[in-house]
């Protein structure tokens, strides 16, 4: 009862703060795209879809000052589909085709920074979604989505289906000569009180044109391969090294990457699946429109 009390108390505080008059911004993206899928033997297809780049969602981040150089800050973030005529939402559920489904929640979070760096706790976007830049975050196209089945990086951040780490704490350092770094830690146990807490952590370098980031991340892999699922105790290791170098009239940008799960079940016995990948981008800002180009590469290794 008390850390419940404790925890309640806290959390008024912070809407008392927020309510004393924090800025507020709203956002949203809208990502719809037209499609073709050519597959060798069989017909093509063509079709207006939803997240052909990087998904569509609308959101709301608000920020206020707490005195003494410290500063509060919260975020909520829903993903829906923009093709999908039956998301609406009702009771905090989406309904697909009259079967209830939980809403995308891509982002619910608390923070507090000052001098000393920022912490936020709740469902946030860990070190490795967050220096996903431009050279890996074409969805559709690139290792960054590909990798291990689709399951994209170390798999869905810890289990969601958007990619966020939930109950999570992450820590940002301040700025110092250029360099950042970020941590992330998430305790959970499964159904068998088994530890399948997930860590992360991030270093960049922003200088000039450049921007140069290293990410690495640990979770507990949910994906499935090749229809077999995974053990819970297995975990998904991932990385990536980006740079991007902006040239004003264009911007450059390369990445390399990889992620590996051990332990993954197979008939007989266990089976392991490493992805690595690259990708080389060039983008043209024109105004309101930035048109852009690439290649991106996927090997993998271990697949069943």
């Amino acid at each position: 009862m008390k850390k419940t009390l404790v925890a309640l108390a806290a959390l008024a505080s912070i809407g008392s703060a927020f309510a004393d008059g924090p800025t507020i911004t709203p956002y949203a993206r809208l990502d719809i795209g037209v499609k073709n899928t050519n597959t060798t033997g069989q017909s093509s297809s063509t079709v207006v879809d939803n997240a052909g780049y990087n998904g569509s969602n609308f959101g709301v981040k608000a920020e206020t000052d707490l005195g003494g150089g410290m500063k509060g800050y919260a975020q909520l973030e829903e993903g829906f589909n923009s093709q999908d005529p039956n998301a609406g939402f009702t009771n905090g559920n989406a309904k697909a085709n009259g079967t209830a489904r939980a809403a995308t929640n891509r982002v619910a979070m608390l923070g507090v920074g000052g001098s000393w760096g920022r912490v936020d706790v709740g469902n946030v976007w860990g070190p490795y979604d967050n220096t996903a830049q431009e050279a890996m975050n074409y969805n559709n196209f690139s290792p960054y989505n590909i990798m291990l089945n689709s399951g994209a990086h170390g798999d869905n951040g810890n289990g969601t289906a958007s990619g966020s780490t939930v109950g999570s704490i992450q820590y940002t350092t301040p700025a110092m000569s250029g360099f950042q770094a970020t941590l992330n830690y998430a305790p959970k146990k499964d159904a068998n009180n088994v530890d399948i807490s997930s860590t992360a952590f991030d270093v960049t370098y922003v200088a000039g044109p450049w921007n140069v980031a290293l990410a690495y991340e640990h979770v507990p892999s949910i994906y499935q391969n090749d229809t077999v699922a995974a053990l819970s105790t297995a975990y998904s290791n991932a990385w990536h090294l980006s740079a991007l170098y902006d040239m004003k009239s264009v911007l450059l940008s390369a990445a390399v990457s990889g992620a590996t799960v051990d332990g993954v079940t197979i008939a007989g016995g266990t089976g392991t699946d490493k992805d690595t990948g690259y990708s080389l981008s060039a983008a043209i800002p024109m105004g309101q429109w930035t048109p852009s180009f690439g290649i991106a590469s996927v090997k993998t290794s271990g697949d069943l």
